[in-house]
């Protein structure tokens, strides 16, 4: 055989090992298992871990977001939050006892809290709403709104301090401690549940500019479904959202489209929930 040949053919085999090489190294890939749901679980709740112990050493400094987070506690070097803290949609069932102080609004809606810290101070509302929380803490100081609806808190602290209104609706609270210190309104007490209308518009209202400015699309897209029509009831803006999701030309460009999808519905309608507190007809 001459020498060309010889390297041509030479050049033929390794070029068919080669290719055999890839293929196996493709098909072997395909059978790396990839992460069971436990394992991104414990990467997720990891990565948690970390967000918030470097909000701890930034200086715990502006708000603090572990909304629909699988956190069930939080480390007791968490000793304030300067912005809100928003725990919405968690398992956690206590706050360490360390923390004394959050400077925005504390959001606790549908988790499992039983217990919150003594001397504990909330600048902005506190939402407790659908919770199985049964006693507030002493000493509890809260700026904006407490939100006890749909709790079985049968009494309240003594000593205190709502600088807004109190909801108790659906709750098993007939009394309010004399010394208590409530400057809002105080709703549900004596089955007095339901809101005038125009209350009602008043607390959606006073509660989108709280939120506003830190909310996010799903968040301005259901408190712009709330504000279309008064008279509409939660099935009514469900019906409307189902329609706009259809017909995406007729969604307001200051929207973000991308939220209108079937799977969000649920989502959005837990928050228009959660703004009108669930008062009214529905």
């Amino acid at each position: 055989m001459k020498k060309s040949a010889l390297i041509s053919l030479t050049k033929e085999v390794l070029q068919e090992n080669n290719s055999l090489i890839k293929t196996t190294f493709a098909e072997e890939k395909i059978l790396i298992p990839r992460r069971t749901p436990e394992e991104r679980r414990r990467n997720f709740i990891k990565a948690t871990q970390q967000k918030i112990q470097q909000y701890i050493k930034n200086g715990s400094k502006g708000d603090l977001d572990l909304s629909n987070t699988p956190i069930t506690s939080l480390p007791d070097n968490l000793k304030q939050v300067g912005g809100y803290l928003d725990l919405s949609f968690t398992s956690i069932t206590s706050l360490p006892d360390n923390l004394k102080h959050v400077g925005g609004y504390l959001d606790l809606y549908n988790t499992k809290i039983t217990k919150l810290p003594d001397n504990l101070t909330v600048g902005g509302s506190l939402y407790l709403y659908n919770t199985p929380i049964t006693k507030l803490p002493d000493n509890l100081t809260v700026g904006g709104w407490l939100d006890l609806n749909n709790t079985p808190i049968t009494s309240l602290p003594d000593n205190l301090t709502v600088g807004g209104w109190l909801d108790l609706n659906n709750t098993p609270i007939t009394t309010i401690p004399t010394s208590a210190k409530i400057k809002g309104n105080i709703y549900g007490l004596k089955n007095e549940s339901i809101m005038k209308k125009s209350e009602l518009k008043e607390v959606i209202k006073e509660y989108i500019l709280e939120i506003w400015d830190s909310a996010d699309e799903f968040t301005k897209t259901a408190s712009w479904l709330l504000g279309i029509d008064d008279d509409w009831t939660v099935k009514n803006i469900k019906d409307h959202l189902l329609w706009l999701i259809r017909n995406p030309d007729e969604i307001a460009d200051e929207y973000d489209r991308s939220v209108f999808k079937l799977g969000n519905v649920t989502k959005i309608m837990e928050i228009v929930k959660r703004l009108r507190g669930q008062r009214g007809k529905i």
